[in-house]
């Protein structure tokens, strides 16, 4: 039962962090500070895409 709520713990952290990093990104006011934080994402979260890149990925399987 420890191994478990040691794997919630980490995923709420990342949970927590994640939703951080969404609003610094909101908010990155130029682009070394937009890579910087998508970058942390990507380490934190590998296949996080942004919601435009998803949609469009989306919009082109349905279009196929």
């Amino acid at each position: 039962m420890v191994e478990r709520r040691m794997e919630l713990d980490r995923r709420y952290h990342r949970k927590k962090k994640m939703f951080k990093l969404k609003a610094k990104l909101a908010a990155a006011k130029d682009d070394k500070e937009r890579q910087t934080i998508l970058d942390k994402i990507k380490r934190i979260s590998p296949w996080w895409q942004m919601e435009q890149e998803r949609r469009q990925k989306q919009q082109q399987q349905a279009g196929k």
